[in-house]
């Protein structure tokens, strides 16, 4: 074998063995295995009736990309025996599924993946690639670089739309201290809370955050828009009656709680259960709808620095898995969720963190204002920080850490640089797929630094049309036999 062909096959079973191992890490990530077999056949059982969801399809990508892989590394072997492994493999790392928390196995997965399989097994039977690694590495290397480049603007464009509060359900609930039907308490006490309907300036906001949430406030809220108030301090009398109570600073509906504990203080959530209204909160899905922004208030004192689930401070919801808004605790870190058709039923797709602003024993007036994609947060009487969703690349992933930006721009633009480097044999192809990728690196930069990136989208649609052009004539050349020529018959050398 010439030692170009061999090592044309080993840069590809290396290739093929670094997406096994992306596959799998993504695929069980984070590791956290369930106790028993009980639990286990529990959620195999879910394999036939988890629903399809639209990135179900994706599942056919590595798929593809495996088998063909497969074939350039060990072209002698046959290519229903290559499948064949790769489906087997797939089918029990999707059975492992079922046994980690927070994971599903589903049949549409499946299908997907041996869809793309069959896709891969096609294009190496009827096509002269499989004779030619090389060429099909070449082939790959592009089709990733095109469909990665597409994915990063799609995402882009995505970042921008889809953050209109809404829609809201008329029929759920205020509870704080806790979700609504228990199992995310939070611990401290909860001296007031307020939501209003409206976008205040910067100024009115730090006056919101140190103006009391008592009567003496209710004017200033009132001002800006619809608002429920709650003032826990004023006592029992003003949360569990039958009326409104203005002049016990609380407006809105009665709150209950069986076992809620309220004091001098408000309400003490470490000794004693949530309050819950019976009702939706008046007149705010409609309000909010048509506000398209809220501000929420917290007057709190957490009784621990590090808190999870994230434990409810307040919650607009009907349970666990669908509410229009919420302010909660995660470690040290504040996390607010509000309902967009971005961010979903659960409004959970991309929570809002502030890391650092609770600490035990500490009370802190929080207000925040939303617009659906901007979240401003003020601390008693001054600006703490601003969170724009969906903007930085680290979003996309859901990191949570200091560089997640950095991490998520080496996933989405790592790829596009090898591929660009493994494609560009010519220095004019060299040349055009890496100008592509830096194309690219602009886009993140921009949604990086939180500035509208769709002029970046629209330079990079023309190299998008271009790739898109060279990588299908790079498919019409795959399907095309290359001519064979003949060895030189040393019976016809006149020497």
């Amino acid at each position: 074998m010439p030692p170009e062909r061999a090592d044309t096959h080993a840069r590809a079973a290396i290739l093929l063995a670094i997406l096994a191992v992306a596959v799998v890490s993504l695929t069980l990530f984070p590791f956290r295995f369930v106790e028993t077999w009980h639990e286990y056949a529990s959620g195999l059982k879910g394999l036939f009736h988890e629903p399809i969801d639209r990135e179900s399809p994706l599942h056919a990508l590595p798929a593809f990309a495996m088998l063909l892989l497969a074939g350039a590394a060990w072209p002698a072997r046959r290519t229903l025996m290559l499948a064949a492994a790769i489906a087997i493999g797939l089918l029990l790392l999707e059975a492992a599924q079922a046994g980690l928390d927070r994971r599903h196995a589903r049949v549409a997965d499946i299908a997907a993946q041996w869809s793309g399989l069959a896709a891969a097994a096609v294009l190496l039977r009827f096509s002269p690639l499989r004779a030619e690694p090389a060429r099909l590495l070449a082939l790959l290397s592009l089709t990733t670089l095109l469909g990665w480049t597409a994915l990063t603007a799609a995402l882009g464009v995505r970042a921008q739309i889809g953050h209109t509060l809404g829609p809201f359900d008329d029929a759920f609930q205020l509870a704080i201290g806790d979700e609504v039907g228990g199992g995310r308490p939070w611990r401290g006490t909860v001296h007031g809370v307020a939501i209003t309907t409206a976008s205040p300036g910067d100024e009115t906001a730090r006056k919101l955050s140190a103006t009391a949430i008592d009567a003496q406030g209710i004017a200033l809220r009132l001002g800006l828009g619809d608002a429920a108030i709650y003032d826990l301090a004023a006592g029992a009398a003003s949360i569990n009656g039958e009326v409104i109570a203005p002049d016990r600073g609380t407006i809105g509906e009665p709150l209950f709680g069986d076992d809620a504990t309220l004091n001098a203080a408000g309400l003490d959530t470490s000794v004693g259960g949530p309050l819950v209204s019976r009702d939706t909160l008046w007149r705010l899905p409609e309000a909010l709808m048509h506000a398209q922004a809220v501000v929420i208030e917290a007057d709190i004192t957490p009784d621990e620095s590090e808190q999870a689930g994230p434990a409810r401070i307040m919650t607009v919801s009907s349970g666990p898995s669908a509410r229009h808004l919420m302010l909660g605790q995660e470690g040290d870190a504040l996390v607010v969720r509000v309902r967009t058709r971005r961010t979903g039923d659960n409004a959970s797709r991309t929570p809002v963190r502030f890391p650092g602003v609770l600490e035990a024993g500490r009370r802190t007036h929080l207000v925040i204002v939303s617009t659906g994609d901007r979240f401003r947060l003020y601390a008693d009487g001054r600006p703490v920080a601003e969170r724009i969703l969906g903007v930085g690349p680290g979003d996309w992933l859901g990191a949570h850490t200091a560089a997640r930006d950095l991490i998520a721009s080496a996933v989405f633009f790592i790829p596009i640089g090898l591929a660009a480097a493994a494609v560009g044999r010519h220095p004019v192809a060299t040349a055009l797929l890496a100008g592509t990728a830096s194309v690219a690196s602009p886009a993140a930069t921009a949604i990086a630094l939180g500035r509208p990136i769709m002029p970046a989208v629209l330079i990079m649609a023309p190299a998008l049309a271009l790739l898109a052009a060279i990588t299908a004539q790079h498919v019409a050349d795959a399907f095309k036999p290359q001519p064979r020529i003949a060895d030189p018959d040393p019976k016809n050398d006149a020497t």
